[in-house]
Parts: structure tokens; sequence; C-alpha cells
């Protein structure tokens, strides 16, 4: 609904080189820092849950701003509430509205902080059953 917009104006603010670097950052930086992140949390033994829910809302905020910022491949991150948004809206994929839009962000910001506290929370559980 936005995203060709975004692009647009993007692309002529930044110029075409930084626009793609940027798309590129999104694609492969961001989601490398992420995990690096993960990693060091695990290994310092920082298994606190709302660690867990900062490095979702992270990987959550990625999906919300690939969404906007980078046209077709930006859905990537978001297939699992792509295919649920056609199953509860029952919509035509190829059309974009605001139903889609906000279940999209709204997913993305409060499913995977949830997922990532879990994870961590499930962590430290185990951890002391060892």
């Amino acid at each position: 609904m936005f995203n060709d917009w975004i692009t647009t104006e993007l692309s002529r603010v930044l110029g075409p080189v930084a626009y793609v670097a940027l798309v590129f950052i999104l694609f492969l930086g961001y989601p490398l820092v992420l995990a690096l992140v993960g990693l060091l949390l695990i290994v310092k033994g920082w298994r606190k849950p709302h660690w867990g829910s900062a490095l979702g809302f992270g990987f959550g905020l990625w999906g919300s701003v690939c969404w906007l910022v980078i046209p077709y491949c930006g859905a990537y991150p978001n297939l699992p509430w792509l295919v649920l948004s056609l199953v509860i809206f029952d919509e035509n994929p190829n059309v974009q509205t605001w139903s889609n839009e906000l279940f999209i962000h709204a997913m993305n910001l409060t499913v995977y902080p949830l997922l990532g506290w879990l994870a961590f929370h499930a962590g430290r559980v185990i951890s002391r059953w060892k």
C-alpha cells in the first residue's frame, strides 16, 4: 500500500546507488547483526526473557521496514503473516489493503517479541535442569 510511494521517494532522495545499498544492508547486514547479538547474549549468559523480547522486537521491526522499503522482496520476512492474513481476511493477495497492512505490522511487533521472550525463557528453564 505504501511501499511503492516510499520506494520512489527513498530512491529519489537518496539516489539509486544509496537506495540499493540500503536494500543490501536490510537484507544482509541487519539480519547478521541480529544473529550476532543473539549469539552474544546466549554466550555471555544473558538469557533473561526481556533480552529475547528486545531481540524479537528488532526482528519484527526489520520485517516491517523490509515490507515498507523493499518492493516485492520485502514480503519474504513477512510470509507467515501474509498467509495468515489471506486466511483471515480472504482477500486478493495482489491487492494491498489497510487490513493486510495493519495486520502484518501488528503481528511483526507483537508475535516476534513474544517468541523471543518465550525462547529465552525456555533457554533459562532448560539451563536450570542441567
